[in-house]
């Protein structure tokens, strides 16, 4: 509203990019659209996730959705991947690779103790101005391991 003032905490919270705007609709009271407030030094990257990225090929009926924050002003990462289909998945990981490419380990994720769907970056997680840089052209991938595709069962390029 007109003459809303905010103080110099909330501002805090606000600059570091802890603040939405959230649309609310009879169908999906919760929330239907969502969309972060984030300032210049953020990067917002969201990505699908899907047997059809894997290399090779996975076919799966199982999908996700991931998205990576990134604050330029200290590299540090906020990574989270929803998954369905994959209840059983036993790891998952950022990868160093391009699209098409397989590659090492970059940063194992952390499943949601209270949901086995939900992947994490660790807490306090940074990377450095190289692999921000790598992650930015496309250098880097999500992958879900799963006793059926111990390889990887859901890829996702973060890009």
């Amino acid at each position: 509203p007109e003459n809303t003032m905010i103080d110099a905490d909330i501002f805090a919270v606000l600059a570091s990019g802890g603040h939405y705007v959230n649309v609310h609709t009879p169908a999906t009271p919760s929330g239907e659209l969502r969309g972060q407030i984030l300032t210049d030094n953020f990067t917002l990257v969201a990505f699908p996730l899907s047997g059809e990225q894997e290399v090779p090929a996975v076919t799966t009926t199982a999908t996700g959705s991931g998205y990576a924050l990134v604050d330029g002003n200290d590299f540090s990462l906020e990574l989270q991947v929803l998954t369905s289909g994959v209840a059983d998945a036993t790891a998952a990981h950022i990868h160093t690779g391009m699209a098409g490419e397989n590659g090492p380990v970059l940063l194992a994720l952390e499943q949601d103790e209270s949901d086995v769907n939900r992947w994490m970056a660790p807490a306090n997680a940074a990377l450095t101005a190289e692999i921000f840089a790598l992650l930015a052209s496309g250098g880097h991938y999500v992958n879900v391991h799963t006793p059926a595709n111990p390889g990887g069962e859901l890829r996702g390029q973060i890009q």
